[in-house]
């Protein structure tokens, strides 16, 4: 039996910390967590116009939480608490793509921040600050890890959450200064904390529509997904990150201090590699992805650019990523030249690694003026290419054309 495929609301953050652009970010065991149910984790990103197509995709939603909170206006409240945080961008998506799942009576879940949005989308309202209007409040906000319990909560008899739980009383963490105040219509209350403040909903007027202000994930690279993984795409794009491709993977006897590995990722995304170019379909490999992709293919690679290229140039450029570090020569008799058109493109570069030696029927389409290859691609598939930059920035016209070769490749492939 195929495992449904559930997917999961993202959180959005603005440049800094992990990135000097904007990125999205789901803890480990959100995913962790749909894989053990006996689920595949699919992540949404936050395409409004996207929400029908997501929804046909898969079986079931999760709506997460986060450090923010849900616009006071979307339950009428004529103001705005002082300590209300709001990220209007997701709060529009995933009040579409629950709106969407409960009008196709699809499971849904709403987590921490998600409940609470959930009651919303159901015509609830929200206490806007628990400690402004609960007296003698708990620590909601509680002080401890969150990956320990907070309080007790009690659970109502004749309700999913008891049947599901058999229990009623649950110890659960609390990471929450906002909390459901009145429910909507059709939706029942299952959960409360010592001081009153609700935990819990959901509603018997569909399928499956739960809500729980704790974090139970607390209890994607899941390997054993694979195949289901590749039955549900088209195309996969491999990306990179503050990572490296471990040597050991292409022969190397040695580790140069500058490697670092992650194995469980790198092991998830060879797989999925290899599952990918066993079915022919279309793979895209993005500067580390790139890297991998020759692994995968048979190739080597320069463990660190400085010890290997006499004057190499600065691939780990110091201007910001978006603008270009280089140029880079395209060879023509390629795909990425029949892409691009061009036999020069403006590029950025992020790497200290980089292909050394490619694989058995792999091309070079691309080289920095220092030697430092740049692209791969083999005419072995219907389309496999990998580029050593980040095209996802559109610093070059071809860029674009990358990305848009690439998903008319996975039409075709569908």
């Amino acid at each position: 039996m195929s495992r449904p495929p559930i997917g999961i609301t993202l959180d959005s953050e603005d440049p800094g910390s992990y990135s000097k652009f904007p990125w999205y970010a789901i803890r480990e065991n959100y995913s962790s967590a749909v894989a053990s149910g006996g689920g595949l984790p699919i992540m949404l990103p936050h395409e409004l116009d996207r929400v029908d197509e997501y929804l046909d995709l898969i079986s079931g939603l999760v709506v997460t939480g986060g450090a923010f909170d849900v616009d006071p206006a979307l339950f009428g409240a004529q103001s705005k608490h002082p300590s209300v945080v709001v990220k209007s961008r997701r709060t529009d998506f995933e009040w579409a793509v629950t709106e969407g799942a409960l009008s196709r009576n699809m499971p849904v879940l709403g987590i921490c921040g998600g409940e609470q949005l959930l009651n919303v989308v159901l015509g609830g309202t929200l206490i806007q600050h628990i400690p402004d209007e609960i007296e003698n409040a708990l620590a909601h906000e509680q002080p401890n890890p969150r990956d320990q319990a907070g309080h007790d909560a009690k659970v109502m008899k004749d309700t999913l959450l008891y049947n599901i739980s058999n229990n009623t009383s649950l110890s659960i963490n609390s990471a929450h200064h906002q909390a459901v105040k009145d429910v909507g219509p059709n939706v029942k209350i299952n959960a409360v904390a010592p001081d009153g403040v609700i935990e819990g909903i959901e509603s018997s007027e569909y399928a499956f529509c739960l809500g729980v202000q704790w974090h139970p994930i607390m209890l994607p690279h899941e390997l054993d997904r694979v195949d289901e993984y590749l039955d549900l795409i088209s195309g996969l794009v491999v990306t990179g990150g503050a990572f490296d491709v471990d040597p050991a993977l292409f022969g190397a006897q040695s580790k140069h201090p500058s490697v670092v590995v992650k194995s469980r990722r790198t092991d998830f995304e060879w797989a999925v590699t290899e599952g990918a170019l066993s079915r022919n379909m279309p793979v895209l490999g993005i500067c580390g992805g790139e890297q991998l992709l020759n692994v995968v293919l048979g190739g080597t690679l320069i463990q660190h650019i400085p010890d290997e290229i006499e004057n190499a140039l600065a691939h780990e450029q110091p201007n910001p990523r978006d603008q270009a570090g280089h140029d880079a020569k395209v060879m023509k008799d390629t795909l990425l030249y029949n892409i691009s058109n061009n036999t020069s493109l403006s590029i950025n570069s992020a790497h200290h690694q980089a292909v050394k030696d490619v694989g058995p029927n792999v091309k070079i389409n691309a080289v920095a003026p220092d030697g430092v290859i740049e692209g791969i691609e083999s005419s072995e598939y219907a389309f496999c290419l990998g580029v050593q930059w980040h095209p996802e920035f559109s610093i070059d016209l071809a860029d674009t054309e990358i990305f848009k070769a690439f998903t008319e490749a996975a039409a075709d492939h569908k």
